[in-house]
């Protein structure tokens, strides 16, 4: 006589079945992924040749001078952020920063504040420099403060980082005070990039560019070739504290004229124009 199974029975066996199918999976999958893993991890060894083409490959993707003449005009002088006190002028640093280090975990964001703090000296020719709250030394003149919400990011998303700068009648950057949520990673990350490099004095945000640190949109983790070369443009020795636009528009059309050009010269003679630039 045939034996019934109850409605237990049947929900016992369907879970013994189901868990048999899933070791099978589990089993099948560690077989076939571990020889294409292997094959995969060959060619890393020639990964950098290729990150370093598609760097090359960006600089040949340079926007023309005109667009970067209106994007820089967008950051370094459009009143946004209490640019109105500015009047239209632009605002630099003239003398060394000494930036200061606030809050937990430092030893995680104390590098990547320096990996981006030697970029900007390099690009401006400024003297920066990087030390931690409560070491002696000369008084700081820049406040970095890193916040934390116990893991859970943000109260408000729409005040996560920011970058104040103050200067005098005179237009020159003499202090500033950036404030960065720390609690996600890729975020903390851009907050460094953009508050770090606005306060420099390219204030706005656009989105004449994407991707680029100053659109909000595009969550940057490194400065496009086009930020780098604003960035170096408004520390053109020849752009003063206090100039307008009527003064500021040829030389900094100027500037971007030459390292566009440069891009379409060959390599001995762009690394010349290069070491130049910075005497």
């Amino acid at each position: 006589m045939m034996r019934r199974f109850s409605k237990q029975d049947r929900h016992w066996a369907e879970r013994i079945l189901r868990a048999i199918f899933l070791c099978l999976l589990i089993t099948l999958n560690l077989v076939v992924t571990a020889p294409a893993h292997q094959a995969r991890s060959e060619p890393t060894q020639h990964t950098q040749p290729q990150i370093a083409q598609s760097r090359h490959a960006a600089w040949r993707r340079m926007p023309p001078v005109s667009e970067l003449v209106v994007q820089y005009r967008e950051l370094a002088l459009r009143a946004e952020f209490g640019g109105q006190a500015r009047r239209g002028r632009i605002i630099k640093w003239t003398g060394p920063i000494i930036a200061e280090l606030r809050g937990a975990n430092l030893d995680i964001y104390e590098p990547e504040v320096k990996r981006h703090m030697a970029l900007l000296a390099r690009l401006t020719g400024l003297s920066i420099r990087t030390v931690r709250a409560g070491r002696p030394g000369p008084a700081p003149n820049m406040i970095i403060s890193f916040v934390h919400n116990g893991g859970r990011g943000p109260r408000n998303l729409e005040s996560v980082c920011s970058a104040r700068v103050f200067s005098g009648n005179d237009y020159v950057i003499r202090r500033a005070a950036i404030r960065i949520h720390a609690d996600w990673n890729l975020l903390r990350r851009h907050c460094i990039l953009e508050e770090l490099t606005q306060a420099l004095g390219l204030m706005n945000d656009s989105s004449y560019f994407s991707p680029s640190i100053f659109n909000d949109h595009s969550k940057q983790q490194a400065l496009s070739p086009w930020d780098r070369l604003i960035v170096r443009a408004h520390y053109d020795r020849r752009l003063l504290p206090g100039m307008n636009w009527a003064f500021a528009k040829p030389i900094v059309r100027d500037h971007f004229r030459r390292y566009v050009a440069a891009l379409h010269r060959p390599a001995a003679k762009r690394k010349k124009l290069r070491r130049k630039q910075r005497r």
